[in-house]
């Protein structure tokens, strides 16, 4: 064991040595704070919708404090919420806020992007140039 331990320390002085060494180790570590606290945050945003959730305001309060809570942890200027009609047909467009002033207008379900997003149930965050290359791959077509 003993020798296991001189090892160590020897290692570590060499480390202390040279300090080039130790920014690969130092990058690690601040990744894996930046990870900690942004999980952090986002389990904090995801109990305060709750708590709204079970507030007893009107729907539009509540979607009006999702939109608030993800505008806290991603640029969310824009921002819809969408829900599936009940025979599974049309979307509804309960929430809508567009910079541009754009209108959520309820539609027959269709092959767009909000569609593909409920067909893969996964979150999609893309830019612009990703959406046009997600068009072009024919993934998603746009009005």
């Amino acid at each position: 064991m003993r020798a296991s331990w001189d090892a160590r320390r020897s290692r570590d002085r060499r480390h202390a040595e040279r300090p080039e060494s130790r920014e690969p180790l130092e990058r690690r570590e601040r990744i894996q704070v930046t990870r900690r606290q942004r999980g952090e945050r986002l389990q904090a945003a995801l109990y305060r919708i709750a708590e709204r959730a079970n507030d007893a305001g009107s729907m539009d309060d509540f979607y009006r404090a999702v939109h608030d809570t993800v505008g806290d942890l991603i640029n969310a200027r824009n921002c819809y919420i969408a829900l599936v009609s009940e025979d599974g047909q049309a979307l509804e467009f309960p929430y809508y806020v567009d910079e541009q002033g754009g209108k959520g207008i309820s539609r027959r379900m269709g092959p767009g992007l909000t569609e593909y997003v409920l067909r893969t149930r996964k979150p999609l965050l893309v830019s612009r140039a990703e959406a046009d290359e997600l068009i072009a791959q024919g993934v998603f077509q746009t009005a």
